[in-house]
């Protein structure tokens, strides 16, 4: 199985959401979900 580098993966996705407007509420969400969710899914 391969392992994911999370600092990786958080810079591609910081470098990716750059070119969007985050104080704009619902592209903010949108970001703010992905940080997230993975804490809501976890047991």
């Amino acid at each position: 199985m391969t392992a994911i580098d999370r600092d990786r993966a958080r810079a591609a996705f910081k470098s990716y959401t750059d070119a969007y407007d985050a104080t704009n509420p619902r592209i903010a969400l949108k970001i703010e979900h992905t940080y997230t969710w993975p804490r809501h899914a976890m047991p």
